[in-house]
């Protein structure tokens, strides 16, 4: 009976020290780090016009633009190598507190609606596993691995990278950025040779996609879908690429806006881009001026 009672206590204190050192990482992480996701979780970020979207809305968004020329206030809350399935969860946190939004931008890269299969920059996300929308958004793409890290005493120390450990002990704000918006002013990297591919989709992920434009709706903001424009020789590579825009078609009206820019004269001038997919600071300049006039038309038209 001696032993029984030492070898539960000692895995009470055991699991007591697990969940601590646990408790302690998320909480000085989450005060610690100053990135656009602790930001909105902390809900600090609420402006007029949000962007969200993987890099295409990081680096071609300049929310700073926007925000002057349509007088709106305006934050980009887009984050390298994320798909819809992932940061939609940022979105409906955003939609649970949000006071002062208007208009809500989708960037969709022509992977967007895409199955991803692996989590990208985890280390902004573990430390929010208990909030439902971040769960859930993850435990759509890796549900084994999100369940044990969320419920099994221990086991998120074993996924955590020297990514995380890096930024939780040196998190900082990054000053490169201007609302949430980062420029790369980076010569051309594209490949010319890629050969030509169908764009990844998967009915379930559109499914989602449809309903959070929904939820977005209810709550009487504007949807601007928006397909920033691609490299032209990119472009022609896509095989389905028409079939991926109709599919966002599909959701416009009643306050759901779909913009394509892939044919825009930007597309033809390689000097715009540092890749196929994705233009460099020049470019996202010329276009978030574009993008500001063409969304001042809109509000214009619509009040």
């Amino acid at each position: 009976m001696k032993g029984i009672k030492k070898y539960s206590l000692f895995l009470f204190i055991l699991l007591a020290l697990v969940y601590g050192i646990q408790f302690a990482i998320d909480q000085a992480y989450k005060h610690r780090c100053t990135d656009k996701v602790s930001l909105l979780m902390k809900h600090q970020v609420d402006a007029q016009l949000m962007v969200f979207g993987s890099s295409v809305a990081y680096v071609q968004f300049d929310a700073a633009v926007i925000g002057q020329e349509t007088g709106l206030s305006a934050y980009n809350m887009g984050w390298d190598g994320v798909f819809f399935v992932q940061y939609n969860g940022i979105i409906k946190e955003f939609l649970s507190y949000e006071t002062q939004c208007k208009y809500l931008v989708i960037a969709c890269d022509f992977d967007n609606l895409g199955k991803n299969n692996l989590i990208t920059r985890p280390d902004m996300y573990y430390a929010y596993m208990k909030n439902d929308n971040i769960y859930q958004s993850l435990h759509d793409i890796e549900p084994a691995k999100m369940f044990k890290a969320k419920y099994l005493p221990g086991y998120r120390f074993t996924i955590l990278g020297k990514t995380f450990y890096n930024h939780f002990l040196n998190g900082k704000k990054d000053d490169s950025e201007i609302n949430g918006f980062r420029p790369r002013y980076v010569p051309w990297t594209g490949d010319s040779t890629v050969k030509k591919f169908d764009a990844r989709f998967d009915s379930d992920v559109y499914a989602k996609f449809r309903n959070t434009v929904n939820e977005i709706r209810k709550r009487n903001i504007s949807v601007f879908i928006v397909m920033p424009p691609v490299y032209k020789d990119g472009y022609d590579r896509i095989l389905n690429s028409e079939e991926i825009k109709n599919r966002y078609r599909t959701l416009a009206g009643h306050g759901v806006y779909f913009m394509d820019y892939t044919h825009d004269s930007l597309c033809n001038d390689k000097s715009m881009f540092y890749n196929n997919s994705h233009l460099n600071g020049f470019g996202a300049s010329i276009f978030s001026h574009k993008f500001a006039t063409d969304i001042k038309a809109i509000i214009g038209n619509t009040k």
